[in-house]
């Protein structure tokens, strides 16, 4: 029975007389029924109904997907750039190809607005909308210029699965977002154009910030989002109201301020201003004329006030104080924007910039942009912590700026998002100041009136007021405060664009060294406007600011031109993305050198890393397996690692670390790889350290390391049948400290390291010792290696999709289990795809993709399965191909990747028994015919099969039984007589094989009974001479 509690009207700070029922159980998946005014509002548990499916499909990769032609090999999902020639309309994009976006038939991308620029490019802001809802964070700006497409980058959420109804009225929402904000006094109450107006969305929740954002469907909830304007206690926040359950999601300040704000004095000394003359006959700080001789009269707005006397108002024109203070920087900000950019006020469209004196809500020492009320509040300093008024030219621009970034990018003020809304604000604060006061200035922010430190924040030393200025660096802050630290971690762009101004040199908190050419300080903030302005979404991180500004740099000046450069080396210095000469190596034969590569397959197939007997490498780029030598010989394998650049600049030096790992051992990261022993055996090591030395733009090198392999057969007793499976890794590495040059700082998840990170490969490998004769060996070992847990797993064989060829194209596949493997898979209902089986436990493969599941391993549980490979003869003349063998985890919703290994079969060894690549599938010569291999019967049934039928001389007779049983197998002529019995008795369990003999009986029609466990199968033999 389930339990309810009636809430009544008196909790509900609301003055609706609804009563609730409150279901305990099940508390967001709910139904709301109003039954009208003092009534009641009923919620009903439905049943199971999810809002999102559990299950995101993953999106194929951009860069193999149908619109791969239109794309430069550099494009990523979120930052698309189109080869030259492409006419497509941008509202055209996100519909012809809505699978390569994960775009559902309930998902419309709407525009929202488009701009055009100076440089006469067209920027279309697309929203998505699921189901006439918005979808937040599903923003894309699509870029054309000359009627073609040139990039288009953001992000959206995929294979979006939500039901809509049923939820809550928008009234009751407001009720829970009242209760939660729990204020003594609301805005509203006085002024009703501040009152709640929820509206429904779908918006993330408990994503994770940073260079792993991931706005997965399983993230969203739909919810009610409204403003609630508190003023006692103060509080303007963004609440976000499950619309089921009444929850509160998560809220966002909508006060972007400077926390203790700046100085605000009339430091500036005598300045002009322009007022209204009223009808009373004095004038009030109201401006509607604002014009500039640079820049004509374009008619903007400008009003100054107190909060707590409304307009300011004096008998002359001659003005003093911090109304006068601040009513000038507003002006001078308003022209800087429009001069410089052609931006009339923060919308573009000359929209009122309000603002309030004597606002000392959120204190004294404080000022803000209030982002719902759209208006700017400065405090009247002297709280402790300023010598004056909060009105100072940087601050007013800061505060702004605020409402620009609203109007653009819209970044949302909290974690990376905020830091970058603050350092924005930041960065053309100090333009305004460098503007207003007639090109002199300062990289400080508050620094007129500010007492401790004698500013608020630095520009050119972050450490300097505890911020940092390398991501992740020293003063990083990761808590919940401070809306994430978005004033602490703004720093890091601060210093980014002070270095992109003025240059630098130095090390940064991640031992990188950098050396910053600036480029000055009015190109740096051209790229930043264009950035936010055109190629920034609400919930970029600091690595979308890199691609944005980059892109902003090349617009403005030309793709690898010194400039665009310079931006890229900036953000390394604050150890964002890795140096300029990108160095890179290829996970995969498609790996284009994105960063994280959204390929879906395993990564340790790379074809830049590769093995030879002898040094001939360089010119002999052909993989071979690494034979074990005595290392007393002074003999070694070579293994060569190819290194790639991928910038338009020559590379600075890096260093190639290469390691090895026992195969079973090495999905981890650094263990083993940097050294570990396991039951007194060696489990992996560092082979060598090479340096790169300076490679050219879009160029390449080849290392050779020398290198003896450790001997397989000392892994036999504690690996069996894998004895002889090892793993390489390289790791190019630009600095000597973590985290190395890496783009995404390394876990102990070395596939997600791989996949990450594009100076980072790995390759499998199989060691052969030639004297002990195993070379023609192949073995996987398959297994649970976890230690307290049981594993239900899958094992998927495969042919990579590029070499398109099906495996009867090649010759046959055989997979051999083990009888106890198999065993195992036949008690999990022997599921499977792409597949023939017999009762010996081999598995033929009839399909480019085949798989067998639901194999429950126990803890610690190995075992190992042979593959092999016949060839077929028209085949056998150099040529080399790959298959794969792969194994998931399936017991959650979505596989995981456990292990697996990549083949190669070098044909030319199979012939000569001499090469040894990759791997060597050993073929056989009794393995039967394709048309001989008998299908897999389901659990339940009795089944029996004949072949070869037809036969000359004598066949072979199997059935299969599901369970142990009597069985009588008899042989019939045409008219009816038994001619012999070939079984009568007790069988076991499972597959039986029979020989038929023939060779005495005259040609004709003969039939096979087989009576068992209640069953009677008759089926017909032809006998031919």
């Amino acid at each position: 029975m389930k339990m309810y509690k009636l809430v009544p009207c008196s909790e509900l700070e609301s003055s609706r007389k609804w009563w609730h029922f409150l279901f305990k159980s099940y508390p967001n998946k709910l139904a709301w029924v109003y039954a009208g005014k003092n009534k009641f509002l009923v919620l009903l548990v439905l049943s199971v109904i999810g809002l999102i499916s559990p299950a995101m499909a993953q999106v194929d990769d951009i860069n193999q997907s149908v619109l791969a032609p239109l794309l430069q090999p550099s494009s990523r999902y979120t930052f698309l750039r189109f080869k030259e020639g492409v006419q497509l309309a941008p509202q055209e994009l996100f519909k012809t190809y809505s699978t390569v976006f994960g775009l559902t038939e309930n998902d419309v991308m709407t525009l929202q607005k488009s701009d055009s620029d100076k440089l006469g490019f067209i920027h279309y802001r697309f929203q998505q909308v699921y189901k006439q809802i918005p979808v937040e964070g599903g923003e894309f700006i699509v870029h054309q210029k000359g009627g073609e497409l040139t990039t288009a980058n953001g992000r959206v959420v995929p294979k979006l699965n939500a039901e809509i109804g049923n939820s809550m009225p928008a009234d009751a929402a407001i009720d829970f977002a009242l209760r939660y904000t729990n204020a003594k006094r609301y805005k509203w109450q006085l002024d009703r154009r501040l009152y709640p107006k929820p509206t429904l969305v779908f918006t993330p929740v408990n994503v994770e910030s940073g260079k792993n954002l991931n706005l997965a469907a399983t993230k969203y909830r739909l919810a009610y989002k409204m403003d609630i304007f508190a003023a006692v206690p103060f509080s303007h926040n963004r609440v976000y109201v499950d619309a089921y359950s009444g929850e509160i999601i998560k809220t966002i300040s909508l006060i972007q301020d400077c926390t203790n704000a700046t100085a605000a004095t009339l430091y500036n000394g005598n300045q002009s201003i322009q007022t209204e003359l009223t009808a009373m006959g004095n004038y009030r700080l109201f401006d509607n004329c604002r014009s500039d001789g640079a820049c004509g009269d374009v008619g903007g707005t400008i009003r100054t006030r107190s909060l707590l006397s409304g307009d300011l108002t004096n008998s002359t024109t001659n003005w003093a104080g911090v109304g006068a203070s601040a009513h000038w920087a507003l002006e001078k900000t308003y022209d800087y924007y429009n001069c410089t950019f052609g931006r009339q006020s923060y919308d573009g469209a000359n929209a009122v910039l309000n603002a309030f004196i004597n606002d000392n809500a959120a204190g004294r020492d404080n000022a803000f942009w209030d982002s719902g009320t759209m208006d700017m509040h400065f405090g009247d300093g002297g709280g402790g912590a300023t010598t004056g008024a909060i009105v100072s030219l940087d601050v007013v621009g800061h505060e702004l700026t605020h409402a620009f970034t609203q109007f653009t990018a819209g970044l949302v003020y909290s974690n990376e998002s905020g830091a970058l809304n603050e350092s924005f604000s930041d960065i053309f604060g100090t333009a305004v100041e460098y503007y207003g006061q007639g090109g002199t200035g300062d990289y400080d922010i508050g620094e007129d009136m500010w007492i401790p430190g004698g500013k608020l924040r630095s520009m050119s030393n972050p450490n300097d007021k505890n911020q940092p200025d390398t991501y992740l660096g020293t003063n990083w802050y990761s808590g919940v405060l401070d809306h994430g630290g978005v004033h602490t971690n703004s720093g890091v762009q601060n210093f980014w664009f002070y270095l992109l101004s003025e240059g630098g040199t130095g090390t940064n908190d991640i031992s990188d060294s950098y050396n910053v050419t600036g480029i000055g300080r009015d190109n740096a903030l051209a790229i930043s406007y264009q950035a936010l302005t055109y190629y920034m979404n609400s919930m970029d991180q600091y690595i979308d600011s890199r691609y944005a500004t980059i892109q902003a740099a090349e617009d403005l000046f030309g793709a690898c031109s010194p400039e665009s450069y310079q931006v890229a080396n900036a953000w390394y210095a604050v150890g964002v993305g890795g140096p300029v000469g990108d160095l890179w190596s290829k996970d995969r034969p498609d790996d284009t050198g994105n960063e994280p590569n959204n390929i879906s397959s395993f990564m340790w197939g790379s074809e830049d890393i590769w093995v030879r007997k002898q040094n001939d490498g360089l010119t002999n780029q052909v993989h071979q397996n690494p034979e074990y030598r005595d290392p007393a010989l002074g003999v070694p394998n070579y293994v060569y690692v190819r290194v790639r650049n991928r910038s338009c600049t020559s590379s600075g030096s890096g260093n190639v670390n290469l390691y090895w790992a026992k195969a079973s051992t090495g999905l981890s990261w650094p263990s083993p790889w940097t050294g570990a022993v396991m039951g007194g055996l060696q489990m992996g090591s560092p082979i060598a350290t090479l340096p790169t030395g300076t490679i050219a733009a879009s160029g390449e090198t080849i290392l050779e390391f020398p290198w003896y392999p450790p001997n397989p057969a000392d892994y036999s007793g504690a690996y069996g049948l894998d004895f002889s499976h090892f793993c390489l890794l390289s790791r190019i590495e630009t600095s000597t400290t973590a985290p190395f040059g890496m783009t995404f700082p390394e876990n102990t998840d070395l596939n997600l390291n791989v996949k990450k990170n594009n100076n980072i490969a790995w390759k499998n490998i199989t060691v052969v010792d030639e004297a002990a004769g195993d070379g023609l060996t192949a073995a996987v070992a398959i297994g649970n290696y976890l230690e307290q847990e049981r594993l239900r797993t899958k094992l998927v064989f495969s042919i990579p999709k590029e070499e398109k060829l099906p495996f009867t194209a090649i010759g046959v596949v055989r997979i051999s289990l083990g009888e106890k493997l198999f065993k195992k898979w036949l008690e999990g209902d022997r599921v499977g795809e792409g597949i023939k089986v017999n009762n010996r436990g081999e598995i033929y493969l009839s399909e480019p993709t085949a798989w067998i599941g639901n194999i429950i391993l126990s803890p610690q549980e190995v075992y190992g399965i042979k593959v092999l490979f016949d060839v077929k003869e028209k085949l056998l003349n150099d040529s080399i191909f790959h298959f794969d063998v792969t194994q998931y985890r399936t017991d959650n919703q979505r596989d995981s990747l456990v292990g697996g290994e990549r083949f190669e079969i070098n044909t030319n060894a199979l012939l000569r028994r001499k090469k040894y690549p990759k791997q060597i599938i050993q073929p056989t010569n009794n393995q039967k015919a394709p048309e001989q291999i008998v299908s897999l019967p389901l659990k339940n049934e009795i089944t029996a099969k004949a072949f070869p039928n037809p036969t000359s001389a004598s066949a072979t007779i199997q059935f299969y039984l599901p369970k142990a049983g009597n069985v009588e197998l008899s042989i019939y002529n045409a008219i009816g007589n038994k001619v012999t019995t070939l079984v009568n008795g007790s069988q076991n369990a499972g597959f039986h094989e029979v020989l038929f003999q023939a060779e005495k009986l005259p040609k004709g029609i003969y039939f096979y009974r087989l009576n068992a466990l209640g069953t009677n199968l008759v089926k017909r033999i032809l006998l031919t001479k």
